[in-house]
């Protein structure tokens, strides 16, 4: 009919796409069911999880070096020693290392927690008797001429075996000052087999850090550096290092715990891991997940001879502030204030720690420490603890004046102190 109009009729709805279900779920599982899609590992994670630490490994070894020192053994003869019979002529040196460094004995960590002189092998240290030269060593028990030849097997080179890692293309190595320290001479081998002679060239006995140099024929591969500080426990950690003269090898574990004291020296101040550290580990890195230096694998706790799954590494911002030094002046001098301390075990209601001792002519003592006096603070910082002061003072340039805070008789004095050059590790 004219002026009406009819609207159409309605037609089937435009199809809307629907997740295909066989039944209806409630919204909460259907949300679950989009996000599954982006909680599923990928493809790649998977195959990189199975991988391990193979692509980190594989990105960093060409860095790490194995140490071997040639040192003298001329520890003096023990009265059993100089009453035994002579040994015969040394036997030439064994042809397989390895071997040799499973047979050798192990110095492995004391109280000090430190690997000391690791894995030691006679270099001509055959023993044993030839054939027919029972009777003849037995008629030359307790002469003369048998303490001679102790003597002369007293004095043979040994190995002594550790690890290192390059920090410089040129040919600047770092490892452990207690792998060196007895060093007449030293070999680094790169992880392609070549062999290097190496020398020292800055070494601290404090931190328990040297340098070596070797003179390569070609530029060397190079570690990074990481941030020990941003380390968190239960972060993996990689461990490369040469135990037992076994050749680079490699642990795996976590990161526990910072500041850890071992006791063996006053700036312990380690990060505790649980990768295997084994003697000849020492001085090898401490990799972090992504392939970068936080430590120096330094000392175990080994009280049966093997790994017990505890292990130390200097962690490295202290590591560089060590090494920077070292690189530039060779040495580092150390303030010293020639006194021994008790900490507050009887008194724990005092403050401070108080002089048990005090070093004839040093630098305490000269300037009017007397010993029960009980020391407050250095400089203004108060000290809890012996390893405070140790640290405070180690930590002033020799010849600086510091001003010392005591109590005597009850009465609180401030002393100004030159201080002293520290002699080497273990003097007081």
């Amino acid at each position: 009919m004219p002026g009406i109009i009819i609207p159409p009729l309605p037609g089937p709805e435009p199809p809307q796409r629907r997740w295909a279900l066989p039944w209806r779920l409630p919204r909460r599982w259907g949300l679950l069911l989009l996000l599954a899609p982006m909680l599923a590992p990928s493809p790649l994670a998977a195959q990189d999880f199975s991988s391990g630490f193979a692509a980190v490994v594989e990105r960093v070894w060409p860095a790490v070096v194995n140490v071997s020192v040639t040192a003298l053994n001329n520890e003096p003869l023990t009265e059993a020693e100089s009453l035994a019979p002579a040994l015969p002529p040394p036997a030439p040196p064994s042809q397989n290392a390895a071997s040799d460094a499973k047979a050798a004995d192990q110095k492995t960590a004391h109280a000090t927690g430190k690997d000391g002189t690791e894995n030691g092998t006679a270099e001509n240290g055959a023993t044993g008797s030839a054939p027919g030269a029972g009777g003849m060593a037995n008629a030359m028990t307790g002469t003369p001429m048998a303490r001679m030849l102790r003597e002369r097997m007293r004095a043979r080179h040994v190995k002594l075996v550790g690890s290192g890692f390059i920090i410089d293309k040129a040919g600047l190595i770092v490892t452990n000052y207690h792998v060196i320290a007895k060093a007449a001479a030293l070999d680094v081998t790169l992880a392609d087999g070549t062999i290097l002679p190496a020398r020292v060239v800055g070494a601290d006995d404090f931190s328990d850090i040297a340098i070596l140099r070797v003179d390569p024929p070609h530029p060397l591969p190079v570690v990074t550096w990481g941030d020990s500080s941003k380390l968190r426990a239960g972060e993996w950690v990689i461990a490369i290092g040469n135990p037992f003269g076994l050749g680079t090898s490699i642990s795996v574990g976590t990161f526990s715990a910072r500041g850890r004291d071992i006791g063996a020296d006053p700036y312990d101040d380690f990060l505790q891991i649980d990768a295997a550290i084994n003697p000849g580990n020492s001085g090898g890195p401490l990799f972090d997940i992504h392939g970068q230096v936080v430590g120096i694998n330094t000392a175990t706790e080994a009280p049966a001879g093997g790994s017990v799954g505890i292990g130390f590494a200097i962690p490295s911002e202290f590591a560089l502030s060590v090494i920077d030094v070292l690189r530039s002046q060779h040495h580092i001098e150390r303030g010293w204030l020639g006194a021994r301390f008790t900490g507050n075990a009887l008194a724990p209601q005092d403050d401070g720690v108080e002089i048990d001792r005090l070093q004839p002519g040093g630098p305490g003592a000269a300037s009017g420490l007397r010993v029960a006096d009980r020391l407050l603070a250095v400089n203004g910082d108060p000290v809890e603890t012996p390893r405070d002061v140790v640290r405070d003072v180690a930590a002033l340039a020799p010849g600086t004046t510091a001003e010392i805070t005591l109590r005597r008789h009850g009465h609180d004095l401030q002393i100004p102190v030159v201080i002293g050059r520290r002699p080497s590790l273990g003097g007081e």
